[in-house]
């Protein structure tokens, strides 16, 4: 079977968020807000990505009494939610894959 080629390029660290113009939004509103990474064409072609870093210890006090899954899940959900609705939407029309490394 033919397998499709991926190409990420225009990729760029610590990228500006544009300022809200009076759009009502979820999660981070300021206007100073910025991701960690953004991608072209990593989800599809052209379409831009938007990667929030987290890295986490799924052992330390906070999170002893859950699963290793359960704080995963717990801190992609609060970065989706802090940042998901800005980038899916706002003159962006892209996508935001949280990233959650332990």
């Amino acid at each position: 079977p033919h397998r499709r080629k991926k190409w990420i390029y225009d990729v760029e660290t610590k990228p500006a968020l544009l300022p809200l113009d009076g759009e009502e939004t979820t999660g981070n509103t300021a206007d100073a807000a910025r991701q960690d990474i953004r991608a072209r064409s990593f989800s599809r072609h052209d379409q831009q990505s938007y990667f929030y870093v987290r890295v986490t210890n799924p052992f330390c006090a906070r999170a002893i009494k859950s699963s290793v899954k359960c704080v995963l899940d717990q801190h992609e959900k609060e970065k989706k939610r802090n940042c998901n609705h800005r980038v899916m939407t706002n003159d962006y029309n892209g996508t935001f894959p949280p990233l959650v490394f332990t």
